[in-house]
């Protein structure tokens, strides 16, 4: 009749008080091997019955001192220092009183605890004393054959297995010259180079944190709170080469070394975020996958064996994601070795060079995408001319002026490029068979509103870029935001209640002129707009404290 200290300490922290859990508290205070709990079954459970009947049934007294001991919950032995050690088994804890039932508080702050530790909530107590309720436990913990599946991941033991733990975190990037097709499916690799800026992580990052433990049974993962399948192709490439990449350097989280040999015995728990609408056309995946890299980067302390390996791994999960471990203006190399080896990111610039650049991200849909990248790409290179024709005669030259431009910080020519790639990314959509509609009117309004700024000005103030999904992202520099801002909301924002997330402070946007009012052939629609960004140009992957971290050490799962 030994209960787990765990289910106890989980049990005494929010129900302090009951009689009946105070004397079981007193009664197993010395059982300090911490354990997994095997799920209840009250299937089986009659509610008359008795303390006294469950007793005679479930522990029935033996000579031998292991008989009726379920394995896994063995007493302590004599030399234990805990205050309690010596006591004895207490039988007023399994005798019933007349008429005593649980309070209804008591009753929820022990559902709560059952609840707080993925056991079903025992409804059952209603009809049951207080120690009617305790011998029901003991009875369920003492069955071993329920002991085959646990819901807890990870629990501490008094010999507790060696874990190590990291959190880290990676941005999004936005192409300004699109990639569009692969150029082969099985390494992931691209028809064209591209070349992209890394927003700043402030408004728009994932954080992706990893537990490794030997008592983990299998590598799971959550993205946004949701658990996804691990088995996924691309998820296994990057965990199987970020494992052989592995160094001797890493340490457990009691300071320990973990020999590269030795991980082969660790399991992984991943849990991830995003702080932005995943699938919408924001380069979701791009950020994930860079992020799970980047933390399997600092888990394993893992080498590059030639200078971009890293990228190259996170690509195989989703290309964008190797343009999101650098930050600034990031170049994605076609590459042309058989292997792909080559077709790795490269920094152009860091995340100082242009800080007066800006980014005002519009998101007219926070849903995900009707066609996906993959499927939008497969048919688009499988159908559409156009796409050929731009990635051998238009793409390269097109990096080439705007990397100059980038580094000699000339918005007009960046600017210019920028839009001219993006129309005609898009076009390839439209080219293709049956057409990919991934821009929708409120779009082409944003587009239209643009470049009527630009003629107002007098020249390119501001650029427009749609990946692959309705939200504009406008870039500017900063002595032009709150004007471009401030048209924004003229349009979408009439009741004033659209958030603007990021430092700006709306209430500085500036009203736009009549002349400039009176050039745009679009009616206002208030309500188009889900929320704006307000950004800057960021770095690359960062590793964050602990105190940041996704995962309750405890368990082993989701905070």
């Amino acid at each position: 009749n030994y209960l787990s200290g765990y289910l106890m300490k989980k049990i005494f922290e929010m129900a302090e008080g009951c009689p009946a859990l105070d004397t079981l508290e007193r009664e197993y205070a010395s059982v300090v091997n911490q354990r997994p709990i095997p799920p209840m079954d009250f299937s089986d459970m009659d509610e008359e019955k008795t303390a006294s009947q469950l007793h005679d049934e479930q522990f029935v007294e033996s000579e031998s001192e292991d008989e009726g001991v379920p394995t896994g919950y063995e007493p302590l032995q004599n030399d234990s220092d805990d205050e309690f050690a010596d006591e004895k088994d207490s039988p007023e804890v399994l005798q019933p009183k007349e008429n005593t039932k649980l309070s209804a508080n008591a009753m929820e702050t022990i559902q709560k605890a059952m609840q707080s530790i993925s056991l079903p909530a025992p409804a059952w107590g209603k009809n049951l004393s207080d120690e009617e309720l305790v011998a029901l436990l003991l009875r369920q913990s003492a069955k071993p054959t329920a002991c085959q599946t646990t819901s807890f991941a990870y629990l501490p033991t008094k010999d507790k297995m060696s874990i190590r733990s990291v959190t880290c975190s990676t941005p999004t990037n936005i192409a300004v010259i699109k990639y569009w097709g692969k150029d082969s499916v099985a390494l992931n690799t691209p028809i064209n180079s591209s070349v992209s800026v890394t927003l700043n992580q402030k408004q728009l990052k994932t954080v992706t944190s990893i537990v490794a433990s030997q008592s983990f049974p299998a590598d799971r993962i959550w993205l946004n709170a949701a658990e996804q399948d691990i088995n996924n192709k691309r998820i296994q490439v990057v965990l199987k080469e970020m494992r052989r990449l592995a160094s001797d350097k890493a340490l457990d989280n009691d300071g320990k070394p973990i020999r590269k040999a030795d991980w082969a015995k660790y399991k992984l728990h991943i849990v991830s975020i995003n702080t932005f609408p995943t699938a919408a056309g924001l380069a979701s995946s791009a950020a994930g996958y860079a992020c799970l890299v980047a933390a399997l980067i600092e888990l394993f302390q893992a080498q590059e064996e030639y200078p971009g390996q890293f990228s190259v791994v996170a690509r195989q999960g989703s290309g964008s994601a190797c343009r999101s471990l650098d930050g600034g203006f990031v170049r994605w190399e076609k590459g042309t070795k058989a292997d792909g080896s080559d077709s790795l990111a490269v920094q152009v610039a860091d995340h100082e060079h242009w800080p007066e650049l800006e980014a005002i991200i519009c998101v007219v849909n926070d849903k995900e995408k009707d066609t996906s990248s993959t499927s939008g790409m497969m048919t688009s290179k499988d159908t559409s001319e156009l796409l050929g024709f731009r990635a051998r005669e238009v793409v390269d030259k097109r990096l080439t002026a705007i990397e100059a431009a980038y580094k000699a910080k000339d918005f007009a020519t960046f600017g210019k490029i920028t839009m001219m790639d993006s129309n005609q990314f898009h076009a390839t959509c439209l080219d293709t068979y049956p057409p990919i509609f991934y821009m929708n009117e409120v779009s082409r309004s944003i587009i239209h509103m643009v470049h009527k700024y630009n003629d107002f000005k007098g020249g390119v103030k501001a650029a427009y870029t749609f990946d692959a999904g309705p939200n504009a992202v406008i870039f500017v520099e900063k002595q032009n935001t709150s004007e471009v801002l401030g048209l924004l909301l003229n349009y979408f924002d009439q009741a004033g209640d659209l958030e603007v997330r990021g430092d700006f402070d709306k209430t500085k946007a500036v009203k736009p002129v009549a002349d400039l009012l009176n050039s745009l052939k679009i009616a206002a629609a208030p309500g188009a707009l889900k929320m704006i960004y307000h950004t800057t140009v960021g770095e690359g992957r960062k590793v964050l404290p602990a105190s940041e971290s996704l995962i309750n050490l405890a368990t082993g799962l989701p905070k």
